[in-house]
């Protein structure tokens, strides 16, 4: 991949981001592309959006970019909101597990040699990546350890959580052809304007802020950010 310009776009409001995200999501889908998108709260409007609209075609699938490795219709899953918010709302995404509640009780290496077989299947056209309030992607941080990793995902523990993760790694990541990166909100924005894009200035509450910086430092496909 050749190196892009970067595109960053500032939106008025959260209503105004979630629209666009809404109108960019649909796009892909349309084309009937590979989507993945990060779980945690960044793109649940972005689902109310799409679903309200209906704008989407059918044969898009859509995977997340990290899960945590709980049981079954737990409220930790991302699935389990994915599928409240979008899944059982619409005929028109084929959805790709990247972890099932049902592998709880096998071993790390099973889960993550079974997700890298579906992973490596089919390559991902587009990123719709969330960044958390002290700068993670995925689950992607600083303080996590590695318990296994393979080429482009990793099973990680941090240490003040009681369960692991399997996600998709930062040279996962940097394989994709587009990313959207989304600071939602008002402080994940500050952290962009503040601590991002003025590289003299840090900031001890973003404590995974490294993350970000070096996804972005390091990419080479289409990078758009997109902050209200």
């Amino acid at each position: 991949m050749s190196r892009s310009i970067i595109e960053i776009y500032k939106k008025k409001n959260l209503f105004e981001l979630d629209d666009q995200l809404a109108q960019q999501f649909s796009y892909y889908a349309k084309k009937n592309s590979n989507i993945l998108v990060s779980g945690g709260t960044t793109f649940l409007s972005m689902y109310k959006n799409i679903i309200k609209k209906n704008n989407i075609s059918k044969k898009a699938t859509l995977s997340l970019t990290d899960e945590r490795i709980a049981p079954s219709r737990s409220r930790l899953l991302n699935y389990t909101s994915l599928k409240y918010f979008f899944l059982d709302q619409t005929n028109s995404v084929n959805y790709k597990s990247i972890y099932s509640g049902d592998d709880y009780f096998n071993s790390h290496d099973i889960i993550l040699k079974k997700a890298h077989n579906d992973v490596l299947d089919s390559e991902i056209d587009i990123g719709f990546i969330g960044v958390g309030n002290d700068g993670h992607i995925a689950s992607i941080f600083n303080d996590a350890k590695i318990i296994k990793k393979r080429k482009k995902l990793s099973i990680v523990k941090r240490g003040n959580e009681k369960f692991s993760r399997i996600t998709h790694n930062l040279e996962s990541l940097l394989m994709i052809p587009c990313l959207i990166v989304v600071f939602r909100g008002r402080e994940k924005s500050n952290m962009f304007y503040s601590s991002i894009l003025n590289v003299q200035k840090k900031n001890k509450k973003y404590k995974n802020i490294g993350v970000i910086k070096k996804l972005i430092k390091l990419y080479k496909g289409k990078l758009v950010i997109l902050t209200n």
